[in-house]
């Protein structure tokens, strides 16, 4: 009994080794290089200089209700609030933009226009649509008036009105830099705010203490490099011809304007 016992507890081990070895080696016998489910697998699909999206069929579209991050094209900081209020100006909770690409303070729902005709969710947005930008975490909206910026004594952009109610303030006209005229993930777009005429705007001008090293977030009269943004991180619809059939609830107000010339 005892030999057999050796011989048992032998062969045991035997076939352990073995199955390991078939599992790890990379021995031509094993497998045949010429059969193709034996092939490498494909990479996923991404989007130039989207590796985060893994769907061929990814929307690219910015449209109603996309919760999105704004980066600023010349520094590649992202648009940000928090609940830090100004201590000049209007004392609302501060605007900023910040190099990290992970904060959930960066993310802001896209709605539309304050007091105007109401929008459905995954209703795409093209140039000239009047918007505002929902704080997510705060839930106030991106503003601007005639209050000067802290640092470098421009045109203050806050966040204002609790659950997003707030005013004509806070409504900004989506110009896009596209042939079709659409609003498209990645590509360059600029705010043209409704009720002063500027720009939203940053600069490589930086905040001390409380909030060291986030670059200030103005307004400005006139459109140059430091006006343009790039939609990046974000969740996106389909549009409404690609979603499920399903009701799709208003999401406030947006604003179609004809661009088309003359």
């Amino acid at each position: 009994m005892t030999i057999r016992r050796v011989l048992w507890a032998y062969c045991a081990v035997a076939l352990l080794v073995f199955s390991l070895y078939a599992r790890t080696a990379n021995a031509s016998w094993w497998t045949d290089d010429n059969d193709p489910d034996n092939k490498p697998e494909e990479p996923l699909h991404t989007h130039p200089g989207h590796e985060d999206d893994t769907d061929p069929d990814a929307t690219l579209e910015v449209a109603c209700g996309s919760v999105i991050k704004l980066k600023h094209v010349n520094t590649g900081f992202r648009l940000h609030s928090h609940q830090v209020g100004y201590g000049s100006g209007s004392g609302q909770q501060s605007v900023t933009s910040v190099s990290q690409t992970d904060d959930g303070n960066s993310l802001w729902v896209v709605r539309g226009a304050h007091g105007k005709k109401r929008c459905k969710q995954g209703e795409p947005l093209s140039n000239g649509d009047i918007i505002r930008l929902q704080h997510l975490q705060t839930r106030l909206n991106l503003h601007s008036h005639n209050h000067q910026s802290p640092l470098s004594k421009q045109q203050e952009v806050s966040c204002y009105g609790p659950d997003g109610s707030g005013d004509t303030g806070d409504n900004w006209r989506v110009t896009t830099h596209t042939d079709s005229g659409k609003w498209m993930r990645g590509e360059e777009v600029e705010f043209h705010h409704v009720e002063t005429g500027g720009y939203l705007h940053s600069h490589t001008v930086t905040f001390q203490h409380p909030i060291p090293g986030q670059q200030e977030v103005t307004v400005i009269q006139r459109q140059n490099a430091n006006t343009r943004w790039s939609t990046e991180e974000g969740i996106y619809f389909p549009e409404p011809s690609k979603a499920l059939p399903l009701a799709a609830e208003p999401l406030d107000d947006v604003v179609h304007e004809d661009t088309t010339p003359n």
